[in-house]
């Protein structure tokens, strides 16, 4: 896990108009970024990226549609390849903005997208000139800041549309040092999460499920945009996490629908949200729940689902 890297971005935009917006705006932002990307760099718009030549060596292609490497030695036979990038919508679900009111959202670039950094901020400056929501209301990008833990930079200055690279990186290694032994979390679920087991979605979150779950993205971001193969003992991990218990179960199901323009079809969403805490002997598990809270977990974090919070308690 040396070479696992992230860096997290917060983008500050300010509205030019009215804009209304659904209560939860992953998908929005999503399919926003997407089609304005595709339009910015891809040579033949209409083509499916799964035909194309291209898929390989294209930007679009990598990011949004990662297509599975020619040379891959492990995992050659999963469905789908994990996006290398999160977006985080604003929470609270506000749906109205009036002129001048600032909307903020985050994203974050895994591995080998932070250098398509740039392109992000292409396609937003565009999305915000072609206006987002039902009424297409148009945005300013005024900032955007580089985060990690209480750290903030900026990146980005709307005045100039200057880009620098000097980001804040988050490293693995750095979540691994701890001082104390952990035996009590409180996870917080801040937007659906999405748990499967067995092809389901799960409405109760055991611990084994919720590590599995995790170390299985990890895995995969890891090996795919990070270029390197996560070395655990994962049957004794999991064996382990069987000992860790829930108390305090506080969650709720959550329902939501979306239409993929994609797809052309409208696709359910649902998820548990609320918070739960897991007591047991933490301290193995809890570097990689630190980095689920950039990552996100379970199913659709490119829409920003799965965003957890977490709360360590020694006790």
């Amino acid at each position: 896990m040396d070479n696992f890297q992230l860096a997290k971005y917060e983008f500050v935009t300010q509205a030019k108009e009215e804009l209304s917006v659904p209560r939860y705006m992953g998908s929005t932002l999503r399919g926003g970024f997407g089609h304005v990307f595709k339009r910015v760099v891809c040579l033949d718009f209409q083509k499916d990226c799964s035909d194309c030549i291209l898929k390989y060596k294209c930007a679009y292609s990598y990011i949004f549609e990662t297509p599975l490497p020619k040379d891959t030695e492990v995992l050659s036979k999963i469905p789908n390849i994990p996006r290398p990038f999160v977006l985080e919508p604003p929470l609270g679900g506000k749906t109205h903005y009036r002129p001048l009111d600032e909307l903020r959202f985050g994203l974050v670039l895994i591995g080998k997208a932070i250098e398509f950094l740039p392109y992000f901020v292409f396609a937003f400056e565009e999305l915000g000139t072609r206006g987002l929501g039902k009424e297409r209301g148009r945005l300013n990008l005024l900032a955007i800041y580089s985060l990690r833990g209480e750290e903030r930079k900026q990146v980005y200055f709307g005045d100039s549309k200057t880009l620098n690279d000097d980001a804040l990186i988050v490293h693995f290694h750095d979540l691994t040092k701890q001082e104390e032994a952990v035996q009590r979390i409180h996870i917080d679920f801040l937007t659906p999460a999405r748990i499967q087991k067995k092809k389901i979605i799960l409405r109760k979150i055991d611990f084994h499920s919720f590590i599995q779950n995790l170390l299985g993205r990890v895995s995969m971001l890891s090996y795919f945009h990070c270029g390197t193969k996560l070395e655990l003992d994962f049957k004794g991990m999991l064996e382990r996490a069987q000992t860790v218990k829930v108390e305090n179960d506080q969650l709720s199901w959550n329902s939501w629908t979306r239409y993929s323009s994609r797809q052309k079809r409208y696709m359910k969403w649902d998820g548990v949200v609320g918070g739960l805490d897991f007591v047991g002997q933490l301290n193995e598990f809890l570097p990689y729940i630190l980095l689920g809270e950039y990552i996100h977990i379970g199913k659709g974090t490119a829409f920003g689902l799965g965003h957890i919070a977490v709360q360590k308690n020694s006790r």
